[in-house]
């Protein structure tokens, strides 16, 4: 549940080494977390150790309120020494870095979207956590077409296709890989109290915004076709998820799949289409127990009351206290979907 006792007492540190102010964002959405912090420069010693750092690994952790978690940990991209400030700025991102670096001309055959991610995460010191994915095989899809494995593509993005059309989404903490479907990681709930003729309004935030895209709240109509030369067939499948509105039409051409996969693959991007009908933004007191993986619940709005999955949660801390703000998302009217398929 949000905090809603104030911000408290408050600490954070890069490497041991005490924040003067930073933030740090944890994001499910095909990037990097990263971090940016500052640094006195007057603390005893800080100036001879950033000035000769070597490039390696950071840690970012904060204690609120007596609770100290690790935010982030990662590589360190940036280290700038401001003599006009006397501060020191240090940046980087989380160990998902070398999935965005190292680059794949393969394919695999006979996998399934969860064991190429264990391959690819494996190769550069990750553990992966979550048994995100299904039974499909989806190599001969990342093979045929679907992502140019002879045009180097980067471990994510591999891992990116593979999380579409499983229907997954992953991110890094710590030095695990998190692939898995929405939903399975526990719940973080906001409280709002509408005001009445005796009393104002309340709520367990600092500041909260819904926003309904339009554009998405309409229906949402995607249909895969495939045509698979040693069947001789055009394999197809429409997925429909009702919204307000003549729905939007999205048509995809994938080369050698069967009807399995072309099934899968436009449920799975109807829903990704989908899923910005509802955006909620929400800043709150510093909770560093939270986690990406759980999903923001709403709790008396009325409209807009549910569960809503998380995007990312980005934390600003330092001297000043701890705030947090999550951005989370849901599909509008009629997300449950349907599909009709068949084979030409």
């Amino acid at each position: 549940m949000a905090i809603s006792s104030g911000v408290g007492p408050h600490f954070a540190w890069i490497n041991g080494w005490a924040i003067e102010h930073g933030t740090a964002e944890q994001t499910s959405q095909r990037q990097s977390g990263h971090f940016h912090v500052t640094v006195p420069m007057g603390l005893p010693g800080a100036e001879d150790y950033w000035s000769n750092v070597a490039p390696g690994q950071a840690s970012v952790v904060v204690s609120t309120r007596g609770d100290q978690q690790t935010l982030l940990t990662g590589e360190l991209d940036d280290v700038t020494l401001n003599y006009f400030h006397r501060t020191i700025e240090i940046s980087g991102r989380d160990a998902s870095a070398p999935l965005h670096a190292n680059k794949s001309n393969e394919s695999w055959k006979n996998k399934t979207g969860q064991n190429i991610v264990q391959d690819l995460a494996g190769r550069v010191g990750l553990s992966v956590s979550g048994g995100g994915g299904g039974a499909l095989m989806a190599g001969k899809l990342l093979e045929q077409d679907y992502v140019k494995l002879s045009d180097n593509v980067s471990f994510a993005q591999v891992i990116q296709k593979c999380a579409e059309f499983d229907g997954c989404r992953w991110w890094v903490k710590g030095n695990q890989l998190f692939y898995m479907p929405t939903g399975q990681g526990g719940s973080y709930t906001v409280n709002y109290v509408r005001p009445t003729p005796a009393s104002y309004e309340r709520g367990d935030f600092l500041d909260l915004r819904v926003t309904r895209n339009m554009q998405a709240l309409k229906g949402i109509s995607v249909t895969v076709n495939s045509w698979h030369p040693k069947d001789k067939k055009t394999y197809t499948a429409t997925f429909d998820i009702p919204g307000l509105g003549r729905s939007l039409e999205y048509n995809y051409d994938l080369p050698n799949l069967k009807q399995d996969h072309v099934q899968q693959y436009a449920q799975t991007r109807a829903q990704e289409h989908a899923r910005h009908g509802i955006t909620v933004n929400a800043h709150l007191v510093g909770d560093p127990s939270i986690d990406v993986a759980m999903q923001l619940v709403l709790s008396g709005t009325g409209a807009f009351d549910g569960p809503y999955d998380m995007d990312s949660i980005t934390h600003q801390f330092g001297m000043h206290g701890h705030t947090m703000t999550i951005i989370a998302r849901l599909p509008g009217e009629g997300a449950g979907g349907g599909a009709t398929a068949g084979a030409l």
